[in-house]
């Protein structure tokens, strides 16, 4: 009976932006990560954690990330008589550390991770991306992938809230952690990825 009271008992969904990109989301005892990259079968995924009985925390990266995927989640948790308990949402704390970022760093329109713009674009202002090689963009194409990353980030998180807040409040509280990144340095000193950790062994 302990272990039915256990498994799955927080259902968290992450949402960050492409700031970490060595953060090393690699399950542990207790707890796994969904990533739709690796486990695009939520269906299938949720069957075989419900068949383990082992996992008590789990943890969907960057996911839903629209209003269809969350419906899908929802009647998936349904089933096996769970639901999102908690969200972790990154915060930046004002719109000027926003642009120091983007000033300074790119986000990859391939691989969607970060780089420093003046190490890896050239001097015809091509973008290649470090982890793929052989993938070139425009210094244009790149500009305009940020800056609909960001835009999206942002406007799909507040309207995938608002609606997992409206559906999940009405049968059992939802605890949202805010993880506020104060300077671009905590990014890649590995502060933020301490801090998340201790948000997620703390729920």
């Amino acid at each position: 009976m302990e272990t039915e009271k256990k498994y799955l008992n927080k259902i968290i969904c992450l949402f960050y932006p492409s700031l970490l990109n060595n953060f090393g989301f690699q399950s542990e005892k207790g707890i796994t990560f969904f990533s739709e990259k690796k486990a695009p079968n939520i269906k299938q995924f949720l069957a075989e954690l419900v068949t383990e009985k082992q996992v008590e925390k789990l943890i969907f990266l960057n996911y839903p990330q629209q209003e269809e995927q969350l419906n899908e989640l929802k009647t998936e948790l349904a089933k096996i008589d769970r639901q999102i308990t908690n969200i972790i949402l990154f915060h930046l704390e004002n719109y000027d550390l926003l642009e120091e970022i983007w000033s300074q760093y790119l986000i990859c329109p391939s691989c969607e991770k970060i780089f420093v713009k003046q190490t890896f674009i050239q001097e015809n202002g091509q973008f290649i991306c470090p982890q793929e090689g052989k993938v070139k963009f425009s210094s244009t194409t790149v500009a305009e992938f940020n800056q609909n990353y960001w835009e999206n980030y942002f406007k799909n998180n507040k309207i995938l809230l608002e609606k997992i807040l409206a559906t999940e409040e009405k049968t059992s509280p939802l605890r949202i952690n805010r993880l506020t990144i104060r300077q671009k340095e905590e990014l890649f000193s590995g502060e933020i990825r301490e801090k998340l950790w201790e948000i997620i062994n703390n729920i």
